[in-house]
Protein backbone atom coordinates (compact mmCIF):
# COMPACT_ATOMS: atom_id res chain seq x y z
CA UNK A 1 0.00 0.00 0.00
CA UNK A 2 1.22 3.57 -0.53
CA UNK A 3 3.33 5.00 2.24
CA UNK A 4 1.63 7.82 4.06
CA UNK A 5 3.36 11.03 3.15
CA UNK A 6 5.10 12.56 6.09
CA UNK A 7 4.51 16.24 6.73
CA UNK A 8 7.67 18.17 5.86
CA UNK A 9 6.89 20.74 8.52
CA UNK A 10 7.37 18.25 11.33
CA UNK A 11 10.50 16.38 10.41
CA UNK A 12 14.21 16.93 10.22
CA UNK A 13 15.22 15.84 6.75
CA UNK A 14 18.88 15.25 7.37
CA UNK A 15 18.24 13.19 10.47
CA UNK A 16 15.61 10.80 9.19
CA UNK A 17 17.81 7.71 9.18
CA UNK A 18 19.82 8.16 12.35
CA UNK A 19 21.86 11.25 13.10
CA UNK A 20 25.20 11.64 14.79
CA UNK A 21 23.41 11.57 18.13
CA UNK A 22 20.21 9.75 17.19
CA UNK A 23 18.23 12.99 17.10
CA UNK A 24 16.50 11.95 13.90
CA UNK A 25 13.32 13.82 14.67
CA UNK A 26 13.80 15.67 17.91
CA UNK A 27 11.22 18.14 16.64
CA UNK A 28 8.57 16.01 18.34
CA UNK A 29 9.48 17.83 21.53
CA UNK A 30 8.43 21.10 19.96
CA UNK A 31 4.85 21.77 20.93
CA UNK A 32 2.24 22.38 18.31
CA UNK A 33 1.74 25.92 17.14
CA UNK A 34 0.62 28.01 20.08
CA UNK A 35 -2.74 29.75 19.89
CA UNK A 36 -2.91 33.42 19.14
CA UNK A 37 -2.36 35.57 22.18
CA UNK A 38 -5.49 36.90 23.77
CA UNK A 39 -6.16 40.56 23.45
CA UNK A 40 -5.57 41.00 27.15
CA UNK A 41 -2.14 42.52 27.63
CA UNK A 42 -1.54 40.43 30.73
CA UNK A 43 -0.59 37.45 28.58
CA UNK A 44 1.77 39.29 26.24
CA UNK A 45 5.47 40.09 26.34
CA UNK A 46 6.71 43.50 27.40
CA UNK A 47 7.55 46.59 25.57
CA UNK A 48 9.17 49.44 27.46
CA UNK A 49 6.96 50.77 30.21
CA UNK A 50 5.16 53.96 29.50
CA UNK A 51 5.27 56.79 31.96
CA UNK A 52 1.67 57.30 32.97
CA UNK A 53 2.64 60.48 34.84
CA UNK A 54 2.40 62.47 31.66
CA UNK A 55 2.50 66.26 31.98
CA UNK A 56 -0.82 66.41 30.15
CA UNK A 57 -2.60 65.58 33.41
CA UNK A 58 -3.99 68.69 34.99
CA UNK A 59 -2.29 70.14 38.04
CA UNK A 60 -4.02 69.24 41.30
CA UNK A 61 -6.75 66.72 40.54
CA UNK A 62 -4.66 65.45 37.66
CA UNK A 63 -1.63 64.87 39.87
CA UNK A 64 -3.70 62.95 42.38
CA UNK A 65 -5.31 60.82 39.70
CA UNK A 66 -1.95 60.33 38.05
CA UNK A 67 -0.45 59.03 41.28
CA UNK A 68 -3.25 56.48 41.64
CA UNK A 69 -2.94 55.34 38.07
CA UNK A 70 0.83 55.13 38.29
CA UNK A 71 0.61 52.92 41.38
CA UNK A 72 -1.82 50.53 39.70
CA UNK A 73 0.21 50.46 36.50
CA UNK A 74 3.44 49.74 38.34
CA UNK A 75 1.90 46.83 40.23
CA UNK A 76 0.52 45.35 37.02
CA UNK A 77 3.71 45.92 35.08
CA UNK A 78 5.75 44.11 37.70
CA UNK A 79 3.49 41.07 37.41
CA UNK A 80 3.81 41.11 33.62
CA UNK A 81 7.37 42.37 33.29
CA UNK A 82 8.24 39.75 30.73
CA UNK A 83 5.04 39.86 28.70
CA UNK A 84 4.57 41.44 25.31
CA UNK A 85 2.46 44.57 24.94
CA UNK A 86 1.97 47.83 26.79
CA UNK A 87 0.84 47.26 30.39
CA UNK A 88 -2.78 48.35 30.64
CA UNK A 89 -4.53 49.67 33.72
CA UNK A 90 -7.06 47.53 35.49
CA UNK A 91 -9.57 49.91 37.00
CA UNK A 92 -11.69 47.07 38.36
CA UNK A 93 -9.96 45.83 41.56
CA UNK A 94 -11.62 42.42 41.18
CA UNK A 95 -9.52 41.85 38.06
CA UNK A 96 -6.43 41.75 40.26
CA UNK A 97 -7.82 39.04 42.54
CA UNK A 98 -6.67 36.15 40.38
CA UNK A 99 -6.71 32.65 41.84
CA UNK A 100 -3.92 30.13 41.37
CA UNK A 101 -5.50 28.64 38.25
CA UNK A 102 -5.61 31.97 36.42
CA UNK A 103 -2.18 33.14 37.48
CA UNK A 104 0.21 32.47 34.58
CA UNK A 105 3.17 30.13 34.88
CA UNK A 106 6.23 31.78 33.36
CA UNK A 107 8.66 29.52 31.49
CA UNK A 108 12.16 30.41 30.33
CA UNK A 109 14.25 28.27 27.98
CA UNK A 110 17.89 28.93 28.70
CA UNK A 111 19.95 29.51 25.54
CA UNK A 112 16.85 29.33 23.35
CA UNK A 113 15.51 32.80 22.73
CA UNK A 114 13.08 31.53 20.09
CA UNK A 115 11.23 29.29 22.51
CA UNK A 116 11.44 31.87 25.28
CA UNK A 117 9.55 34.25 23.00
CA UNK A 118 6.76 31.91 22.04
CA UNK A 119 3.24 33.21 22.10
CA UNK A 120 1.38 32.41 25.30
CA UNK A 121 -0.74 29.29 25.71
CA UNK A 122 -4.09 30.31 27.12
CA UNK A 123 -7.32 28.60 28.17
CA UNK A 124 -9.00 26.69 26.65
CA UNK A 125 -5.79 25.43 25.00
CA UNK A 126 -4.34 24.88 28.46
CA UNK A 127 -6.21 24.76 31.77
CA UNK A 128 -3.81 27.36 33.17
CA UNK A 129 -2.18 30.28 31.34
CA UNK A 130 1.42 29.74 30.25
CA UNK A 131 3.63 32.64 29.23
CA UNK A 132 7.21 32.63 28.04
CA UNK A 133 9.92 35.03 29.09
CA UNK A 134 13.48 35.79 28.07
CA UNK A 135 14.14 37.05 31.60
CA UNK A 136 15.35 34.00 33.51
CA UNK A 137 15.17 35.75 36.89
CA UNK A 138 11.40 36.26 36.59
CA UNK A 139 10.58 32.72 35.42
CA UNK A 140 8.76 30.13 37.49
CA UNK A 141 10.39 27.30 35.54
CA UNK A 142 13.77 27.43 33.79
CA UNK A 143 14.20 24.73 31.12
CA UNK A 144 17.71 23.47 30.40
CA UNK A 145 18.19 21.81 26.99
CA UNK A 146 20.44 18.83 27.60
CA UNK A 147 20.70 18.10 23.88
CA UNK A 148 22.69 21.35 23.72
CA UNK A 149 24.69 20.14 26.74
CA UNK A 150 23.00 22.77 28.93
CA UNK A 151 23.23 22.12 32.63
CA UNK A 152 23.57 23.98 35.90
CA UNK A 153 26.48 23.92 38.34
CA UNK A 154 25.91 23.24 42.05
CA UNK A 155 27.02 26.78 42.95
CA UNK A 156 24.68 28.27 40.37
CA UNK A 157 21.81 26.16 41.63
CA UNK A 158 22.46 27.17 45.23
CA UNK A 159 22.58 30.85 44.33
CA UNK A 160 19.38 30.62 42.30
CA UNK A 161 17.51 28.95 45.14
CA UNK A 162 18.65 31.56 47.59
CA UNK A 163 17.64 34.44 45.34
CA UNK A 164 14.51 32.87 43.81
CA UNK A 165 13.22 30.11 46.11
CA UNK A 166 10.01 29.76 44.09
CA UNK A 167 11.87 28.95 40.88
CA UNK A 168 12.31 25.40 39.62
CA UNK A 169 14.46 23.83 36.90
CA UNK A 170 13.47 21.28 34.28
CA UNK A 171 15.65 19.23 31.94
CA UNK A 172 14.53 18.72 28.34
CA UNK A 173 16.33 16.18 26.17
CA UNK A 174 15.84 13.67 23.38
CA UNK A 175 19.34 12.21 23.22
CA UNK A 176 20.29 9.41 25.61
CA UNK A 177 21.82 10.27 28.97
CA UNK A 178 25.09 8.43 28.25
CA UNK A 179 25.60 10.93 25.42
CA UNK A 180 24.64 13.99 27.47
CA UNK A 181 26.34 14.42 30.84
CA UNK A 182 23.89 16.95 32.34
CA UNK A 183 21.05 14.47 31.83
CA UNK A 184 23.20 11.60 33.05
CA UNK A 185 23.99 13.48 36.27
CA UNK A 186 20.30 14.16 36.83
CA UNK A 187 19.31 10.52 36.37
CA UNK A 188 22.13 9.45 38.66
CA UNK A 189 20.77 11.77 41.34
CA UNK A 190 17.33 10.20 40.94
CA UNK A 191 18.86 6.73 41.16
CA UNK A 192 20.57 7.71 44.41
CA UNK A 193 17.38 9.15 45.90
CA UNK A 194 18.42 12.79 45.50
CA UNK A 195 15.30 13.73 43.61
CA UNK A 196 15.70 17.50 43.50
CA UNK A 197 19.46 18.04 43.44
CA UNK A 198 19.69 19.17 39.83
CA UNK A 199 16.17 19.72 38.58
CA UNK A 200 12.65 19.24 39.84
CA UNK A 201 11.25 18.03 36.52
CA UNK A 202 12.33 16.35 33.32
CA UNK A 203 10.90 16.14 29.80
CA UNK A 204 12.65 13.13 28.29
CA UNK A 205 12.29 9.73 26.64
CA UNK A 206 11.99 7.99 30.01
CA UNK A 207 8.48 6.73 30.47
CA UNK A 208 8.27 7.95 34.06
CA UNK A 209 9.40 11.50 33.22
CA UNK A 210 7.50 14.42 34.74
CA UNK A 211 6.46 15.19 31.17
CA UNK A 212 7.17 12.12 29.00
CA UNK A 213 8.47 12.99 25.55
CA UNK A 214 9.00 9.66 23.79
CA UNK A 215 9.84 9.01 20.17
CA UNK A 216 6.35 7.61 19.60
CA UNK A 217 5.16 10.76 17.90
CA UNK A 218 1.49 11.66 17.96
CA UNK A 219 1.18 11.38 14.17
CA UNK A 220 2.17 7.70 14.07
CA UNK A 221 -0.70 5.55 12.83
CA UNK A 222 -0.25 2.10 14.31
CA UNK A 223 -3.43 0.86 12.65
CA UNK A 224 -1.64 0.94 9.29
CA UNK A 225 -2.00 -2.61 7.89
CA UNK A 226 1.28 -4.47 7.32
CA UNK A 227 2.42 -5.10 3.78
CA UNK A 228 1.20 -8.59 2.76
CA UNK A 229 3.75 -11.40 2.90
CA UNK A 230 3.90 -11.84 -0.87
CA UNK A 231 4.63 -8.13 -1.36
CA UNK A 232 7.54 -8.13 1.07
CA UNK A 233 10.98 -8.86 -0.27
CA UNK A 234 11.78 -12.53 -0.63
CA UNK A 235 15.40 -11.84 -1.60
CA UNK A 236 16.17 -9.88 1.58
CA UNK A 237 15.55 -10.34 5.28
CA UNK A 238 16.24 -7.06 7.06
CA UNK A 239 16.86 -3.36 6.51
CA UNK A 240 19.03 -1.09 8.65
CA UNK A 241 19.21 2.71 8.79
CA UNK A 242 22.13 3.64 11.05
CA UNK A 243 24.33 6.71 10.69
CA UNK A 244 25.86 7.22 14.13
CA UNK A 245 29.02 5.16 13.88
CA UNK A 246 30.21 6.00 17.40
CA UNK A 247 27.84 4.04 19.65
CA UNK A 248 28.43 3.39 23.32
CA UNK A 249 27.46 -0.24 22.93
CA UNK A 250 28.24 -3.05 20.50
CA UNK A 251 25.57 -2.27 17.91
CA UNK A 252 28.00 -1.73 15.01
CA UNK A 253 29.78 -5.00 15.73
CA UNK A 254 26.49 -6.87 16.01
CA UNK A 255 25.10 -5.42 12.78
CA UNK A 256 28.35 -6.20 10.99
CA UNK A 257 28.20 -9.80 12.18
CA UNK A 258 24.59 -10.23 11.03
CA UNK A 259 25.52 -8.87 7.60
CA UNK A 260 28.29 -11.50 7.42
CA UNK A 261 26.05 -14.31 8.66
CA UNK A 262 23.29 -13.41 6.19
CA UNK A 263 25.26 -12.43 3.07
CA UNK A 264 23.21 -10.35 0.67
CA UNK A 265 20.20 -10.52 2.99
CA UNK A 266 20.68 -7.40 5.16
CA UNK A 267 20.52 -4.00 3.44
CA UNK A 268 22.25 -1.25 5.40
CA UNK A 269 21.08 2.12 4.05
CA UNK A 270 22.78 4.37 6.61
CA UNK A 271 26.36 5.59 6.43
CA UNK A 272 27.50 2.95 8.94
CA UNK A 273 28.30 -0.35 7.24
CA UNK A 274 26.57 0.95 4.14
CA UNK A 275 25.89 -1.62 1.43
CA UNK A 276 22.67 -0.30 -0.14
CA UNK A 277 21.26 2.92 -1.61
CA UNK A 278 17.69 3.96 -0.90
CA UNK A 279 17.12 5.59 -4.29
CA UNK A 280 18.27 2.49 -6.17
CA UNK A 281 16.21 0.14 -4.00
CA UNK A 282 13.06 2.24 -4.42
CA UNK A 283 13.54 2.30 -8.17
CA UNK A 284 14.24 -1.42 -8.33
CA UNK A 285 11.09 -2.20 -6.33
CA UNK A 286 8.94 0.27 -8.25
CA UNK A 287 8.16 2.26 -5.10
CA UNK A 288 9.25 5.74 -6.17
CA UNK A 289 5.67 6.98 -6.54
CA UNK A 290 4.66 5.47 -3.19
CA UNK A 291 7.20 7.65 -1.39
CA UNK A 292 5.10 10.75 -1.99
CA UNK A 293 7.00 13.88 -1.00
CA UNK A 294 10.65 12.94 -1.38
CA UNK A 295 12.13 13.03 2.10
CA UNK A 296 14.50 10.65 3.82
CA UNK A 297 11.76 9.86 6.32
CA UNK A 298 9.29 8.86 3.60
CA UNK A 299 11.93 6.86 1.78
CA UNK A 300 12.76 5.04 4.97
CA UNK A 301 9.23 4.04 5.96
CA UNK A 302 8.39 3.06 2.38
CA UNK A 303 11.41 0.78 2.18
CA UNK A 304 11.17 -0.77 5.64
CA UNK A 305 7.58 -1.84 5.04
CA UNK A 306 8.86 -4.18 2.30
CA UNK A 307 11.31 -5.98 4.60
CA UNK A 308 10.26 -8.64 7.06
CA UNK A 309 12.61 -7.26 9.71
CA UNK A 310 13.99 -3.83 10.52
CA UNK A 311 17.07 -3.14 12.63
CA UNK A 312 16.21 -0.99 15.67
CA UNK A 313 19.58 -0.88 17.40
CA UNK A 314 20.13 2.14 19.67
CA UNK A 315 23.44 3.90 20.26
CA UNK A 316 23.49 3.05 23.98
CA UNK A 317 21.99 0.69 26.52
CA UNK A 318 19.78 3.12 28.39
CA UNK A 319 16.48 2.74 30.21
CA UNK A 320 13.57 3.56 27.88
CA UNK A 321 15.81 4.98 25.18
CA UNK A 322 13.94 3.73 22.12
CA UNK A 323 14.02 6.07 19.16
CA UNK A 324 11.68 6.27 16.18
CA UNK A 325 13.42 3.25 14.62
CA UNK A 326 11.34 1.03 16.88
CA UNK A 327 8.07 2.90 16.47
CA UNK A 328 8.40 3.27 12.70
CA UNK A 329 8.79 -0.50 12.47
CA UNK A 330 5.66 -1.05 14.57
CA UNK A 331 3.73 1.43 12.46
CA UNK A 332 4.85 0.05 9.09
CA UNK A 333 4.30 -3.62 9.97
CA UNK A 334 7.88 -4.89 9.90
CA UNK A 335 9.24 -6.78 12.90
CA UNK A 336 11.91 -4.78 14.74
CA UNK A 337 15.19 -6.26 15.96
CA UNK A 338 15.69 -4.42 19.23
CA UNK A 339 18.96 -3.63 20.98
CA UNK A 340 19.59 -1.04 23.70
CA UNK A 341 16.68 -0.45 26.11
CA UNK A 342 16.51 -2.99 28.93
CA UNK A 343 13.32 -4.93 29.54
CA UNK A 344 12.05 -3.76 26.15
CA UNK A 345 9.22 -6.27 25.83
CA UNK A 346 7.53 -5.24 29.08
CA UNK A 347 7.98 -1.54 28.41
CA UNK A 348 7.33 -1.19 24.66
CA UNK A 349 6.08 -4.27 22.80
CA UNK A 350 2.38 -4.46 21.81
CA UNK A 351 2.63 -8.24 22.22
CA UNK A 352 5.45 -10.40 23.63
CA UNK A 353 6.42 -11.69 20.16
CA UNK A 354 5.94 -8.42 18.22
CA UNK A 355 9.70 -7.84 18.12
CA UNK A 356 12.92 -9.71 18.75
CA UNK A 357 15.09 -8.55 21.64
CA UNK A 358 18.61 -9.24 20.43
CA UNK A 359 19.87 -9.14 24.02
CA UNK A 360 18.27 -12.57 24.57
CA UNK A 361 20.82 -14.03 22.15
CA UNK A 362 23.85 -12.40 23.77
CA UNK A 363 25.78 -12.67 27.04
CA UNK A 364 24.50 -10.37 29.78
CA UNK A 365 27.55 -8.11 29.47
CA UNK A 366 26.22 -6.80 26.15
CA UNK A 367 23.16 -5.41 27.93
CA UNK A 368 25.08 -3.66 30.70
CA UNK A 369 23.87 -0.06 31.13
CA UNK A 370 25.88 2.46 29.16
CA UNK A 371 27.34 5.62 30.64
CA UNK A 372 29.28 8.61 29.36
CA UNK A 373 32.53 6.66 29.60
CA UNK A 374 31.29 3.57 27.77
CA UNK A 375 33.01 2.39 24.61
CA UNK A 376 32.14 -0.61 22.44
CA UNK A 377 34.30 -3.72 22.70
CA UNK A 378 37.06 -4.21 20.18
CA UNK A 379 35.48 -7.47 19.03
CA UNK A 380 32.62 -9.81 19.82
CA UNK A 381 33.49 -12.64 22.17
CA UNK A 382 32.91 -16.31 21.25
CA UNK A 383 29.66 -16.56 23.22
CA UNK A 384 28.24 -13.53 21.39
CA UNK A 385 29.24 -15.01 18.03
CA UNK A 386 27.43 -18.24 18.87
CA UNK A 387 24.34 -16.34 19.95
CA UNK A 388 24.24 -14.21 16.80
CA UNK A 389 24.61 -17.35 14.67
CA UNK A 390 21.46 -18.67 16.36
CA UNK A 391 19.72 -15.35 15.70
CA UNK A 392 20.67 -15.40 12.04
CA UNK A 393 19.35 -18.95 11.72
CA UNK A 394 16.11 -17.86 13.39
CA UNK A 395 15.68 -14.87 11.05
CA UNK A 396 16.29 -17.03 8.01
CA UNK A 397 13.66 -19.50 9.17
CA UNK A 398 11.04 -16.84 9.92
CA UNK A 399 11.63 -15.32 6.48
CA UNK A 400 11.10 -18.62 4.71
CA UNK A 401 7.84 -20.23 3.62
CA UNK A 402 8.29 -22.78 6.40
CA UNK A 403 8.29 -20.01 9.01
CA UNK A 404 5.59 -17.88 7.42
CA UNK A 405 2.82 -18.77 9.89
CA UNK A 406 5.01 -17.99 12.87
CA UNK A 407 6.13 -14.73 11.30
CA UNK A 408 2.54 -13.72 10.60
CA UNK A 409 1.79 -14.43 14.25
CA UNK A 410 4.33 -11.78 15.20
CA UNK A 411 2.14 -9.23 13.40
CA UNK A 412 -1.16 -10.54 14.78
CA UNK A 413 -1.44 -7.50 17.07
CA UNK A 414 -1.82 -5.35 13.93
CA UNK A 415 -5.00 -7.25 13.09
CA UNK A 416 -6.71 -7.39 16.49
CA UNK A 417 -8.94 -4.40 15.83
CA UNK A 418 -7.05 -2.16 18.24
CA UNK A 419 -7.57 -4.38 21.28
CA UNK A 420 -3.93 -3.80 22.24
CA UNK A 421 -4.58 -0.06 22.42
CA UNK A 422 -7.69 -0.53 24.57
CA UNK A 423 -5.79 -2.70 27.03
CA UNK A 424 -4.73 -0.38 29.90
CA UNK A 425 -1.72 -2.60 30.62
CA UNK A 426 -0.44 -3.02 27.06
CA UNK A 427 3.13 -1.60 26.93
CA UNK A 428 2.85 0.10 23.54
CA UNK A 429 -0.69 1.22 24.31
CA UNK A 430 0.55 3.03 27.42
CA UNK A 431 3.25 4.79 25.39
CA UNK A 432 0.81 5.80 22.69
CA UNK A 433 -1.58 7.28 25.23
CA UNK A 434 1.29 9.36 26.60
CA UNK A 435 1.99 10.82 23.18
CA UNK A 436 -1.65 11.71 22.56
CA UNK A 437 -2.13 14.12 25.44
CA UNK A 438 -4.58 16.88 24.63
CA UNK A 439 -2.23 19.39 26.20
CA UNK A 440 0.89 21.03 24.79
CA UNK A 441 4.20 19.92 26.33
CA UNK A 442 4.80 23.28 27.99
CA UNK A 443 1.22 23.31 29.24
CA UNK A 444 1.85 19.98 30.95
CA UNK A 445 5.10 21.29 32.41
CA UNK A 446 3.23 24.24 33.86
CA UNK A 447 0.62 21.87 35.25
CA UNK A 448 3.28 19.70 36.88
CA UNK A 449 4.83 22.81 38.40
CA UNK A 450 1.46 23.71 39.88
CA UNK A 451 0.79 20.15 41.05
CA UNK A 452 -2.29 19.77 38.84
CA UNK A 453 -3.73 16.26 38.71
CA UNK A 454 -4.51 16.50 34.97
CA UNK A 455 -0.79 17.02 34.27
CA UNK A 456 0.40 14.03 36.29
CA UNK A 457 2.14 11.26 34.34
CA UNK A 458 -0.14 8.25 34.79
CA UNK A 459 2.32 5.67 33.43
CA UNK A 460 2.75 2.72 35.79
CA UNK A 461 5.97 0.64 35.74
CA UNK A 462 5.48 -3.01 34.72
CA UNK A 463 6.78 -4.25 38.08
CA UNK A 464 4.07 -2.34 39.95
CA UNK A 465 1.41 -3.72 37.60
CA UNK A 466 2.71 -7.24 38.23
CA UNK A 467 2.54 -6.69 42.00
CA UNK A 468 -1.02 -5.39 41.69
CA UNK A 469 -2.03 -8.44 39.65
CA UNK A 470 -0.47 -10.77 42.23
CA UNK A 471 -2.36 -8.99 44.97
CA UNK A 472 -5.66 -9.55 43.14
CA UNK A 473 -4.88 -13.25 42.75
CA UNK A 474 -4.05 -13.59 46.44
CA UNK A 475 -7.29 -11.86 47.35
Amino acid sequence: MPAAAHDDSVQLQDRAYDSTDDLEAAHFLLPAAAPNAASHAAWSKPRPRRDWRAPAISLLAGLALGAVLTHVAASWARSTATLKGVPQLLLNPSDLALDNRTQPVRIHYRSDSTRSRRDPILPPDCPIPVVFTDDERSADVVVLKTDSYAGITPDELTAARQERPWQQFALWGAESAPNRKPLERHFNHLRDGEANETAAFEMTYRLNSSVPATYSYSYFNYSTPPTPWLEKRSDRIAAAFVTNCRPKNARSLILDELIKLLPGQVDSFGSCLNNAKAALALDELGLVDEVGTKTRWNEKITLMSRYKFSVAFENSNELDYSTEKLFQAFERGTVPLVLGPPDAAKRFFPSPNAAIDVASYLPASYSAPSNSSSVPPDALDPAALVGLARLAERLAYLSSDAGRDEYEGMLAWKRDGGAWLDDPHNPLGKVVRQSHSEWDQDCRLAGVFRGEEWARNAWVPPAEEDEADEGKEDA
